[in-house]
């Protein structure tokens, strides 16, 4: 992180107090931070388990009961952060870790689920508004493609758009462009068939 001033170092502390207060099982946990030769460090908790992706990839299916349990519990999680005052801004498949028993996949035998990598997230005051184009693609709503202001139902697009992408196993707007997934997005191009 780049600091420049006083201010922002203060700013920067208070934003890390905050999440290390986030008490959520779903929420991967801020132990500590400090700094060595003017680099902030932040300390994490380690979380063992795979990313969503990479379990479908593997070919693992989730069917619909099974993506309204993992839903419920990346809700829950969002809820934490959101009422922290956090929009999370890059809620994907690759920033969901499940672990389950044994280590063997069974979405009915999830041991914990965490929500990772909160270094596109960004602090919130109340209903205030923010603007810029940030998160990854295909989980970025219409609104900040189209540049306009934006709060916490960012969060609330990704987390529709990772659910269609766990039930379907397609994103709902394709593209391999930046340009191509908000053209279609735009567009309202969006594939419930089950077919790519």
């Amino acid at each position: 992180m780049n600091i420049k001033n006083e201010g922002q170092l203060i700013e920067y502390n208070n934003e890390i107090d905050v999440i290390k207060k986030i008490d959520s099982p779903f929420i991967m946990k801020v132990i500590e931070n400090f700094m060595i030769k003017n680099k902030y460090c932040i300390v994490c908790e380690y979380v063992d388990g795979c990313d969503l992706l990479t379990l479908m990839e593997k070919g693992s299916a989730i069917n619909e009961t099974d993506a309204t349990n993992l839903l419920f519990k990346i809700l829950v999680g969002v809820s934490h952060l959101h009422n922290s005052y956090i929009i999370h801004r890059d809620l994907k498949l690759e920033n969901i870790i499940v672990k389950f028993e044994n280590d063997k996949v069974d979405f009915n035998k999830i041991e914990n689920l965490k929500i990772v990598d909160l270094g596109l997230g960004t602090f919130v005051k109340n209903n205030e508004q923010i603007k810029g184009l940030v998160g990854t693609p295909n989980y970025i709503p219409p609104e900040v493609f189209k540049g306009n202001e934006y709060d916490y139902r960012f969060d609330s697009f990704s987390i529709g758009v990772l659910y269609h992408i766990m039930i379907m196993y397609e994103f709902p707007y394709e593209g391999k462009t930046i340009k191509e997934v908000s053209r279609n997005m735009l567009m309202n191009t969006i594939n419930f068939d089950g077919s790519k």
